[in-house]
């Protein structure tokens, strides 16, 4: 017999185990879960609850809410096929339509807002300057200028950034009405129940279980397989929040607390180098002139690696492309060769020069050594 054909004693094992979970949860599903919150009037010939109305969304994390895992409300739909979870919200604007589907509006919290500016700046660098010049007061004054202020609103937030994840649930698919409650259906368990109770706050409630998780052998590998330990009623309330508005800029009170547009910040640093760099054309010789000089004072095997100009200096690199001559020996033609610099480059070898020695990175035989020069007949032309 293969060892396919015989089962292990773990396999056995958690074929009982599976049984037992199944006798576990046959008996609490056969009856539904008692409501405390009152329920809203039906509206409906179908018993739906009129559910239309904002308010402050709450997410127990204590182990003794309710369970989205497997609902529409686990993973909400957000920009470009990414998804928020509702620990990032901070409220939600429930409507019908005519044909009775029940849209959402879940408005993120001011810190997930934000964390999505960032990455506007990040991957929409074009869109967030457009979007951050509008909010300066000098870009505001142009556009309502010549615009409007009703065309200055409705571009802002076009270029703004997201701030709602929305979702349409459609009856008979999504959900279905009993007694004047909403129910979700979930892939194992008594559906969720929501209604509205007296004080018009959005409430809920849900037929939960805990339990213990047991890593077992599957044949396949080690999986967890969850030991239910007892039976609780999941609540919600969320309150109602007829405040609740759209986010808008104007919750930023310092625009000091947004980052300076990237493509700002990248031009501004790519300036500094153009004019840096036509600075020290205009002050050094020519680097094929400042390379010619290096290379005629090269000796004892030492060859010249590079000229640059780093910031407002001149770096010349040199060293040995032969690891075959010992370290020593290297390290002794290298002092020798930093003598013959500095006498070439007389008292202005000692202001503001830098040596730098250094061994080869990922070659660990071979030395070389940095100049780093500011003046001197060896960078400044004759």
């Amino acid at each position: 017999m293969s060892i396919r054909q015989q089962p292990s004693k773990l396999a056995l094992a958690a074929a009982r185990v599976t049984v037992l979970i199944g006798c576990a949860l046959i008996v609490p599903a056969c009856s539904s879960p008692a409501t405390e919150q009152d329920s809203a009037p039906v509206t409906d010939a179908r018993g739906c609850p009129d559910l239309r109305g904002s308010y402050s969304v709450y997410v127990d994390t204590a182990g003794t809410g309710v369970n989205f895992d497997g609902t529409p409300f686990e993973e909400l739909p957000f920009r470009q096929g990414s998804w928020v979870a509702l620990t990032s919200v901070a409220g939600v604007v429930i409507d019908t339509d005519p044909a009775g589907e029940l849209s959402f509006r879940f408005r993120l919290t001011d810190e997930e807002v934000m964390d999505e500016i960032r990455m506007m700046n990040e991957y929409r660098p074009q869109q967030y300057r457009d979007w951050y010049g509008l909010l300066k007061p000098a870009g505001r004054a142009a556009y309502v200028g010549q615009h409007g202020e009703a065309a200055y609103q409705q571009r802002v937030a076009e270029l703004g950034p997201t701030t709602e994840a929305s979702m349409t649930l459609r009856h008979g698919l999504d959900f279905s009405c009993e007694g004047g409650a909403m129910l979700i259906p979930r892939p194992s368990g008594n559906p969720i129940r929501l209604t509205r109770n007296g004080n018009g706050d959005l409430a809920g409630e849900s037929r939960e279980y805990r339990s213990y998780g047991v890593t077992v052998w599957c044949g396949d590998g080690c999986k967890e397989m969850k030991i239910p330990t007892g039976i609780y009623t999941g609540k919600l309330v969320w309150a109602k929040a007829p405040d609740l508005g759209a986010w808008s800029p104007a919750s930023i009170r310092d625009l000091s607390t947004l980052s300076r547009p990237r493509l700002e910040v990248e031009a501004e640093q790519a300036r500094v180098v153009a004019e840096t760099r036509q600075s020290n054309e205009d002050r050094y010789a020519p680097l094929d002139t400042i390379r010619g000089r290096f290379a005629a004072l090269a000796a004892g095997g030492v060859q010249l690696l590079g000229v640059e100009f780093a910031g407002t200096s001149v770096r010349v690199s040199m060293g040995f492309a032969d690891a075959a001559v010992p370290l020593d020996e290297q390290e002794s033609r290298i002092e020798q060769q930093i003598a013959i610099v500095a006498e070439r480059q007389g008292d202005s070898f000692n202001r503001g020069s830098q040596v730098q020695r250094r061994m080869v990175c990922c070659s660990p035989t071979r030395r070389e050594v940095d100049f780093t020069l500011r003046d001197g007949p060896l960078v400044l032309p004759e």
